[in-house]
């Protein structure tokens, strides 16, 4: 740990470890605050970089070579907004320049796809059934249920993961795999039921804030995130046990405050925790739990990863926006050049329920077939008086926009 204290009166100094735009939130709300932000990313044409008051090309995972960066420039704090795999890091990093950060150990567990099937199994804990495979001897004749999902043991985005029967494992693999530096992979049981998120705040060892959503997934064999309806159509039995399991990983692990972002699938049983891991979500979670809860939650998260001293004062949450609220991923449905409804959209932005659509690439721009959170074109907010009524409206986005893709 570095023995440098921070310079009395000067703006703190904050490293944010990405820079795309799922990054630019955080890196606005630091710069709102005052602080001085470097960011970096191992892409140089990243989005974000311009927000920043520096920026280096760094591969968010290289741990040495961030904490010398992070003592170079004399950071007093580090995040790793809405990027799983750049936790570990961030924890590495918080260590060397005494910042606060979760410990190492609770970042690899909870980032790992292994080894937090692993904890699971090891407290008891309800999981999906797993095992950690080698690509070189893995026997799928072993499995006798009717679906799994394939996954990396280290990956975000949903990159690389796929709900396959036993014998397209094979054929899958190789995808898999191409977002797997070190070769690992996860096989486990598939969970059929409702999908939700919770993004929120742990503070002095408690759940400050929960937004609970609905998570809209691509069709199988994908599992990318598609958007997000708030309030989730959860009863609140199954919400308080939802938040006690999250709550008990949390503090077993040690968690220091900081924001954190949990998948999960409501079983016959109950809830099943998917992933949780103390960072911001992405999918624009942040902008819905601030249509939500009035919560600038960005602010909240740059703000805990400095010292108590060198914390700037935010200001309060604003009034929600409204009852109901959700956000929409947008994909192309083929690979060519993006196409959309201009009309629709013009009309759709004339709506007082719209809070605001944003594309990535304008029309015209190469795009995929949406596969994983790489693959987006933009995104919408909205808004409605009840979950009824914001049902009504996700379809209505959906048909005015017509996002499609020409042949190139």
């Amino acid at each position: 740990m570095s023995d440098r204290s921070p310079e009395a009166g000067r703006c703190p100094r904050l490293l944010v470890l990405g820079a795309g735009s799922y990054q630019i939130p955080a890196l606005q709300a630091a710069r709102n605050l005052g602080m001085h932000v470097i960011a970096l990313d191992r892409n140089d044409k990243v989005p974000g970089a311009a927000l920043a008051d520096a920026f280096h090309s760094i591969d968010t995972t290289d741990r040495e070579a961030v904490a010398r960066l992070a003592l170079a420039e004399n950071v007093d704090g580090v995040i790793a907004p809405c990027t799983d795999v750049a936790v570990p890091t961030q924890a590495y990093v918080a260590g060397v320049i005494g910042s606060p950060g979760p410990g190492v150990e609770a970042a690899e567990t909870l980032t790992d796809k292994a080894r937090f099937r692993a904890y699971q199994a090891r407290r008891g804990l309800p999981h999906p059934r797993a095992v950690e495979a080698d690509p070189d001897c893995f026997d799928a004749a072993s499995l006798t249920e009717h679906a799994y999902v394939l996954k990396p043991a280290r990956s975000s985005g949903s990159k690389g993961i796929f709900v396959v029967a036993p014998d397209e494992i094979g054929e899958r693999l190789p995808q898999t795999l191409a977002y797997s530096p070190d070769r690992r992979f996860v096989v486990e049981t598939f969970i059929a039921g409702a999908q939700g998120t919770v993004e929120g705040l742990w503070i002095g060892g408690e759940i400050a804030l929960a937004v609970v959503t609905d998570r809209l997934t691509a069709p199988a064999p994908l599992v990318a995130t598609l958007g997000h309806l708030w309030p989730g159509r959860f009863d609140e039995d199954f919400r308080r046990r939802l938040l006690d399991a999250i709550a008990d990983i949390l503090a077993d692990l040690g968690v220091p405050d900081s924001p954190f972002d949990c998948d999960f699938v409501a079983s016959p049983d109950g809830p099943v925790i998917l992933e949780l891991t103390p960072r911001l979500g992405g999918n624009s979670l942040s902008k819905l739990v601030r249509a939500a809860t009035g919560t600038d939650l960005p602010a909240q998260a740059v703000r805990l990863a400095l010292p108590r001293s060198l914390r700037p004062q935010i200001l309060p949450p604003e009034t929600p926006m409204g009852p109901a609220a959700g956000v929409i991923v947008l994909g192309s449905p083929a690979t060519g050049r993006l196409a959309f409804d201009e009309v629709g959209e013009a009309s759709l932005k004339a709506e007082p329920w719209l809070a605001g659509i944003a594309w990535d690439m304008p029309a015209g721009a190469a795009v995929r077939r949406f596969a994983n959170g790489q693959d987006r074109v933009g995104e919408a907010l909205f808004l409605a008086p009840d979950r009824t009524v914001l049902d009504a409206r996700h379809a209505e986005i959906l048909q005015r926009l017509k996002v499609s893709a020409r042949s190139c």
